[in-house]
C-alpha cells in the first residue's frame, strides 16, 4: 500500500511538472518537460547504467569502509575511556569540514580512480555509524550495568559479551542515515575529478547546458540513494529479526 501511494504521488508530480512547463512555456534549458527527460534516459541506457553502477559501487564500498573504521573507533573509545576526550572532538571537527573542501585533498592522496571516491563516501558515512555504536554501548539500563558489575567482567568482556549486541539497533539506525550520505560523498568526489559516474554526468551536462541530461543525472543519483537505503533497511530487518530485537523509530 505504501509503495502504491508513493507511485501515485510520483505520477501526480510528473503530471504537474508537465502542466507547468506547458502552461508557462518554460524553455527546455531551464526546466525540460518530463517527456524530454525520458527521451534522454532511453537514448543511451547502457552508458547510463555504466555511470550508475560505478557510483553505486563506490558508495557501497565507501559505506563498508566507514562501518569498519566506525566499529574500530567505537571499540577503542569505549575500552579506553580517556581517549573519548581527545578523539571525539576530532571526529566532530572532521565532520564539520565541508565535503567540497576535502574532496580535492582525497583525490590528491588516493588518485583519480575508484578508491578516492569510496574513501570520500566513507568519510561522510563514518560519523553517524560511530555515534550509533557509542550510543548503543551506553544504552544499558542501571539494572543491566549492575548485573555486569556483579559478573566482574573487564570492559572488553562487557563489550563483546553484552554491549555489542545491545548496540545493534543503534548502529543499524546510523546505517540508514549513512546509506544515503554515501552517495553524496561519492558524487562530490566525482565533481572534483572523474571521467565516469553520476557526478561526472551532472558536471558535464551543466557545463554544456544540457538540462535534460542534468535532470537524468539527478534522477539516477536519487535512485542510487534509494537503492542503498533499501539495502540498509534489508540488513537491519534481517539482523534484528534474527536477534529478536525491535528497530529504533526513524
Amino acid at each position: 500500500m505504501k509503495i502504491a501511494r508513493t507511485i501515485a504521488v510520483f505520477v501526480l508530480l510528473l503530471i504537474l511538472w508537465q502542466m507547468v512547463c506547458f502552461v508557462f512555456a518554460v524553455p527546455s534549458y531551464i526546466l525540460p518537460k518530463p517527456i524530454e527527460v525520458a527521451r534522454e534516459l532511453i537514448k543511451d541506457p547502457l552508458g547510463l547504467l555504466k555511470h550508475f553502477s560505478l557510483t553505486f559501487f563506490e558508495s557501497l564500498i565507501g559505506l563498508f569502509l566507514a562501518w569498519l573504521f566506525a566499529i574500530c573507533a567505537a571499540f577503542l573509545i569505549f575500552i579506553v575511556p580517556k581517549l573519548e576526550e581527545s578523539l571525539l572532538p576530532l571526529i566532530v571537527g572532521f565532520k564539520a569540514i565541508p565535503l567540497v573542501a576535502l574532496a580535492p585533498l582525497v583525490i590528491l592522496w588516493f588518485g583519480n580512480g575508484f578508491l578516492s571516491k569510496s574513501v570520500m563516501a566513507a568519510t561522510i558515512c563514518f560519523f553517524p555509524l560511530v555515534v550509533g555504536y557509542l550510543k548503543g554501548f551506553r544504552s544499558c539500563t542501571d539494572d543491566e550495568v549492575l548485573f555486569l558489575r556483579n559478573l566482574e567482567l573487564s570492559r572488553t568482556e562487557e563489550l563483546f559479551r553484552f554491549r555489542l549486541m545491545k548496540a545493534t539497533p543503534f548502529w543499524l539506525a546510523g546505517l540508514r542515515v549513512a546509506s544515503v550520505l554515501a552517495v553524496v560523498g561519492a558524487i562530490v568526489a566525482e565533481f572534483s575529478g572523474a571521467n565516469a559516474g553520476l557526478g561526472y554526468i551532472v558536471i558535464i551536462s551543466a557545463v554544456r547546458i544540457d538540462t535534460p541530461l542534468l535532470m537524468v543525472g539527478i534522477l539516477l543519483s536519487a535512485i542510487c540513494g534509494i537503492a542503498l537505503y533499501v539495502i540498509a533497511i534489508g540488513i537491519e530487518s534481517a539482523l534484528l529479526k534474527r536477534m529478536q530485537m525491535e528497530p529504533l523509530p526513524e
